[in-house]
Parts: C-alpha cells; structure tokens; sequence
C-alpha cells in the first residue's frame, strides 16, 4: 500500500476503503451466486439481496458523511512503465463528492428494490441462479464510473 495515496481534506482514510466496498460487495454477490453452490433450500435471490442490503447501509454511511462536506479524492498508480526516454505512468482514482455518492445511492436504492420485487417475480424460472449473479452485477459499471477519474 506504499504507492497508495490520500487527499482526504478532513476526513479519516476508511471514506475511501468504505467506497470501494459498496462497489465490490454487489461483485462479491456475483462471483458467490455463480462459483458457490448452496444447499436447495437456500434462495439465491434472498442471498444477491443480502450482498445488495449491506452495500446500500455502506452507501447510506458514506452519503452521510460525504455530504455537503468537502470531496475526498483517492489516487493510486495503475501502470508504470519505465523506459529510457522517460517513465509512462498511468494514475487512476475515485472523487467522492456530492454528485457521485448521491448517483451510486440512488442506482443502488433502484437496484435494491428491483432484487426484491424479482425474488418472487423469477420463482420457478429455470436459470434463477444466473439471473440473480447478472442482476447483481449489473449496476457495477455505473458505480465504477460514477466514482472514477483519472489522473
């Protein structure tokens, strides 16, 4: 973690790990739904939504404390390639401000309540599993952009 980075203006360094884990656990969600058998009697659907749950009580966390505050920044070193004419570097970040937590809030509060209102909708439906592993993976992308910059 030497090449790790903070701008925190104010606040304490877990804004940007607490960011980063409303990001991965609905990727958590997929790789457990599509990798992990669980037993019969366990709803798949139930299990993406639990993932889901928890990484909309980190989003709430982080709205709270990222509003109407100053914007937290996180860069880290991505590619470096040195060579004799000069190095190549390549930084990438996350920007935490106002506009980016209230996006991923709200597509995870939209994403949150179709999970629910799909758990009984798919009953029956022959690749439950998968769907539920594609449903949680699939606001991923504007997550990723929301929060991204590039440095």
């Amino acid at each position: 973690m030497d090449n790790l980075s903070y701008i925190t203006q104010g606040f304490t360094d877990f804004l940007p790990l607490l960011a980063l884990g409303v990001v991965l656990l609905p990727v958590f969600s997929f790789v457990f739904l599509n990798f992990f058998e669980t037993r019969k009697y366990v709803n798949p659907g139930w299990i993406g939504s639990a993932f889901l749950g928890l990484a909309l009580m980190l989003a709430v966390l982080l709205f709270l404390k990222i509003w109407n505050a100053k914007a937290v920044q996180a860069t880290f070193n991505w590619i470096h390639i040195g060579s004799q004419n000069g190095d190549i570097k390549i930084n990438l970040g996350f920007l935490l401000d106002n506009v980016s937590v209230f996006m991923v809030l709200l597509v995870l509060v939209i994403s949150f309540v179709v999970h629910l209102y799909t758990i009984d909708y798919m009953k029956g439906e022959r690749h439950y599993r998968r769907f539920f592993s594609l449903l949680a993976f699939s606001p991923f992308p504007c997550w990723v952009l929301s929060y991204l910059i590039t440095c």
